[in-house]
């Protein structure tokens, strides 16, 4: 099994007023982050929502007549952290400005909770409801007011090789009540483009799951700036009446451009932009130095759609034709049980080799299916990933599909992190990493981006971790790993939020002062967070938390605890010392002396009450205490073999004495008795002479 569910004792929920101590409140309603905004709890604004996390009104202390607004992303799903640092520095027209995040107490659930600050736009959604037609955008609005306004934010983007992914029409703001203006809204409230229906998504962003798209880059952030273009235009959904497989399909097997623009009726100048903006191969689509040109009034040849090779005979998949591998690869994706005849066919090298002549292709089929095979037989793969590895020659561009479940390289980390609550999903996660699907799919690449790269270098380090069920590893440890700004998901810290190491030894102080906590400060989650994120960690103690007796577990967590404490910096913590003292008891009766077990013991609970654990450490694992009780032990013991060999010796020499004793009783009872005689016969001639 690669996903090692293990029961985890929970810890009951904090009380109420259980709180960080940066999280001071004006009242229950009113929570301050980080000293510089107040976020209220019961003002909601709606309007302002973005996706699934949800807006609250927020002020800036010391200017509260600016306009701000506080987002809580969704718990199921992980924000885009780690951009967080590089946005907040950005200063440009055309989005939203961040201000600040952090993690604040949430009264109204009673736990900690993250929270985005954001600047208020100036004026109002500019398309509220995707599903709802509205007045098409006139052509010099749009080019003002919404691509020359974001041009600036796409600009910059592209040269810090950020990705938005979140370009999409109800994500526009007017910037003031004029209307002259659009700014673009946040991106980093959830996985990217975890929020973008299908029809903003590239062919191959649109095949994987909305979690496990991946950062992508600016290629498809200016394929969603066409889609947004197109909607502006024309004042609705050109394709509203076709579900995503179908606009999947439709795009597949006529291009980006044909579908969504059909036979709409598009103002002869924005043609262009659009071709070039909807063109399905990323080389080929426009680029920002493109989209410039076209607004500086330069005009460029027209882009033609660039189709997948047609074959000159059909294949045939549950009744249906297709005439080129994108569409097949496609249904064989999505119909993975009954795809596994096909693939091992005879039938399909054949139409690969006849009707579409791609030898190159076919023999990239083969291998992929021997080398599995192969694999299978060893007992070490399946049909499921048979499928997978088979449809990557067919259709290289395409995203890992496994069970149906598409995943970009770069978007496993965020798909693990929102299916940690759906076993059958996390399960397939791991078994999508253990089978090393990312680096097969890298290497069928002919030209893999670096960041797909650096992804599969992390990836490859992972099988071992992931079908190691001790603690600290597991699907825990990959989760972590994947995920530099996940936060920990132990059942300990069910009320907080702990997302950075810094904030283990604070959490666990709190968890420790209550009158219910968990036998141990310490679970699979904890451990493998830690694991992921110290600078150092000894294995050795890692793999000690797995020891059956208890006094070393004990011995390890403190040292784990210790090392995490004088790593962060993060003060004393003198319930959690107290608390770990408790669970040393074990390990302080392991010293032999009765008087040095008394000593040490007073030792403990003194070093307990300062709250260091390399204190605490200090004591029971004294080098010098430990050597001169041993050496005091083993003293004790030396004399207590030697006298147990001389009673030893006394028993055996025993009947020895014995037999010694009698002759000599005997020997003493002849000369007594010859000595009685001797005088007996003295007295009687002494008494004749007389």
């Amino acid at each position: 099994m690669l996903d090692h569910d293990q029961p985890q004792e929970a810890a009951d929920p904090a009380p109420a007023d259980d709180r960080d101590e940066e999280q001071e409140t004006r009242s229950d309603a009113v929570i301050e982050l980080k000293q510089r905004f107040l976020v209220y709890s019961d003002q909601a604004l709606p309007q302002l929502n973005s996706g699934e996390a949800i807006a609250y009104h927020a002020q800036l202390k010391a200017d509260t007549a600016r306009p701000f607004y506080a987002l809580l992303p969704p718990d199921d799903v992980p924000a885009r952290t780690d951009m967080l640092d590089t946005i907040r520095n950005l200063s440009v027209p055309g989005m939203l400005k961040l201000a600040e995040w952090g993690k604040i107490y949430w009264p109204p659930e009673k736990r900690h909770r993250f929270v985005i600050v954001l600047e208020r736009p100036g004026g109002v959604r500019v398309f509220p409801d995707l599903t709802v037609p509205q007045a098409p955008t006139q052509e010099e609005d749009l080019i003002s007011g919404f691509l020359t306004s974001l041009m600036p934010m796409v600009r910059e983007f592209t040269g810090r090789m950020l990705s938005h992914r979140a370009i999409r029409p109800d994500n526009l703001f007017y910037a003031d009540a004029g209307r002259r203006s659009m700014v673009l809204g946040e991106c980093v409230s959830s996985p990217p483009a975890y929020g973008q229906p299908a029809v903003f998504e590239t062919i191959e962003s649109a095949m994987c799951h909305p979690t496990a798209r991946g950062n992508g880059n600016n290629t498809n952030d200016l394929y969603a700036l066409g889609v947004t273009m197109l909607f502006l235009i024309l004042g609705r959904n050109p394709v509203a009446d076709l579900d995503d497989d179908r606009i999947l399909a439709n795009k597949i097997e006529f291009g980006s451009y044909a579908t969504l623009v059909g036979q709409a009726r598009i103002p002869l100048s924005l043609m262009e932009p659009l071709r070039g903006l909807l063109t399905d191969d990323p080389r080929e689509r426009w680029t920002l130095q493109d989209l410039d040109m076209w607004l500086a009034g330069r005009r460029q040849s027209p882009k033609q759609p660039k189709l997948p090779q047609r074959a000159s005979r059909p294949f045939v998949f549950n009744e249906v034709e297709y005439f080129n591998t994108r569409s097949l690869a496609n249904a064989l994706a999505k119909d993975y049980i009954n795809a596994v005849t096909v693939v091992r066919s005879k039938q399909l090298d054949a139409w690969l080799r006849r009707s579409l002549n791609d030898e190159a292709r076919a023999e990239a089929m083969q291998q992929a299916v021997s080398s599995t095979a192969n694999h299978i037989s060893a007992g070490r793969g399946s049909e499921d990933r048979l499928v997978a590895r088979a449809c990557v020659p067919l259709d290289p561009s395409a995203p890992i599909r496994y069970r149906g479940f598409g995943l970009s390289v770069d978007g496993i980390g965020p798909a693990l992190a929102a299916a940690l609550n759906n076993r059958e999903r996390r399960q397939m996660i791991a078994e999508v990493i253990s089978s090393r699907l990312p680096v097969h799919w890298v290497s069928a690449q002919a030209k893999p981006r670096p960041e797909d790269l650096r992804a599969v270098q992390l990836l490859d380090r992972l099988p071992a971790m992931i079908d190691n069920p001790a603690i600290g590893y597991g699907v825990e440890r990959a989760l972590y790993e994947l995920n530099v700004g996940e936060h920990c998901h132990s059942p300990i810290f069910e009320r907080d939020y702990v997302a950075d190491l810094s904030h283990i030894v604070p959490a666990l102080e709190r968890v420790a002062r209550r009158n219910n906590r968990p036998e141990t400060p310490l679970d699979r989650h904890i451990v493998a967070f830690v694991a992921a994120r110290a600078r150092r960690m000894n294995d050795e103690v890692v793999k000690s938390l797995q020891n059956p007796d208890t006094a070393t577990r004990a011995l390890a967590t403190l040292r784990l605890l210790a090392s995490v404490q004088d790593q962060t910096n993060s003060g004393p913590a003198p319930a959690l010392a107290q608390w770990m003292a408790g669970m040393l008891g074990g390990v302080v009766g392991s010293y032999h002396h009765r008087k040095r077990r008394e000593k040490i013991g007073e030792r403990v609970r003194r070093a307990a009450m300062d709250g260091q654990m390399s204190e605490l450490l200090s004591v029971v694992d004294d080098e010098s205490e430990r050597a001169a009780d041993t050496r005091g032990f083993n003293e004790a013991a030396s004399e207590y073999r030697a006298i147990e060999y001389q009673l030893k010796q006394f028993e055996t020499e025993k009947p020895r004495r014995d037999e010694d004793s009698r002759h000599f009783g005997e020997q003493l009872a002849a000369a007594i008795g010859g000595l009685l005689v001797s005088v007996v016969t003295a007295v009687t001639i002494f008494a004749t002479m007389m």
